[in-house]
Formats: C-alpha cells, structure tokens, sequence
C-alpha cells in the first residue's frame, strides 16, 4: 500500500499529515499545520469570519498541489465544530471543492 494523507480542518489549525504506509504505527512523512483561525467568532456571531476563511482556502489549495505533487490519491479531509456549527459552514465546504477539487467530511459533534 502506498501512501495516504488526512487533512484537518479545525477550529484553529489546518493540517496536513501525510504518513508512508497504513501499518499498526504508520510512518509519518509530511506533517504541517496553518493556524486559520476558523473557531474565531463563531459563538458570538455565528459565522466563520472572511478573513479566517481566505486564510484556510489558501492553505487547502497549497494543500491540494503537495497532494498532487506527492501523488497521494487516497486523501480524507475532515472538518470539525468551527465549520459544523457555523452559518456558513456549507458554503465554506462548497468553496473548497470548486477550488481545490477536496471532498471535506463535516464529523457530527
């Protein structure tokens, strides 16, 4: 088995880990994360502030070119409570696959 990558979209930080091979304790190879600040204001306003999300949609599209360079087809991407919770999380994920081509899995809280 090749390598496979997971991407994760947090109230804070985007991350980007990729690891060698799917052994009990796989070898990681890559790993970098971006604070994006995503969580910032949710609570108060309900939405996830433009400038966070300029931020994360950079990152994601850098993201998606070391994918692309590294040759990792086999990538899950996942979002947590700053995307699930705010206003406009699903506009967010839908902006990120017109720009980057990643599909993002919400989790459920």
């Amino acid at each position: 088995m090749g390598k496979f990558a997971v991407i994760d979209i947090g109230s804070n930080t985007v991350r980007l880990v990729v690891y060698e091979n799917r052994e009990r304790a796989p070898y990681v190879v890559f790993n970098e994360k971006v604070f994006c600040g995503l969580g910032r204001g949710v609570s108060e306003t309900g939405s996830m502030r433009e400038k966070s999300m300029d931020k994360a949609t950079v990152t994601l599209r850098r993201f998606a070119i070391l994918l692309e360079k590294m040759k990792i087809e086999d990538c899950k991407v996942v979002a947590t409570s700053a995307v699930r919770e705010a206003e406009n999380g699903e506009q967010f994920v839908s902006s990120i696959k017109y720009e980057t081509g990643l599909d993002i899995n919400v989790v459920s809280g």
